[in-house]
């Protein structure tokens, strides 16, 4: 079995209701399983070049952990971007 997490819309489940102008996402993201069967598929699914998740950090302290998720050509692209490097490298 596979464990993964999945996003979901909670805006209508929510009492007091939030207000009709209320701007933003009203998501909560919960712990789901698969047979191993379906692994390959939901690893793969909703993922694109160039997507980031941001969620609740392990630390549970603040902390936030992204996934950022890049295609493989994309990725040597930003290896070998000089100006990228220096920036994070701090030289």
């Amino acid at each position: 079995m596979t464990m993964f997490r999945m996003a979901v819309n909670c805006r209508p489940r929510l009492e007091p209701r939030l207000d009709a102008f209320y701007f933003g996402n009203a998501i909560q993201s919960i712990l789901t399983v698969a047979p191993s069967w379906g692994a390959d598929l939901l690893h793969k699914a909703n993922k694109f070049d160039g997507k980031i998740s941001a969620f609740l950090g392990k630390e549970r302290n603040g902390a936030v952990d992204l996934e950022v998720i890049l295609a493989p050509e994309t990725m040597t692209r930003l290896e070998n971007d000089v100006e990228f490097k220096q920036y994070f490298s701090g030289k």
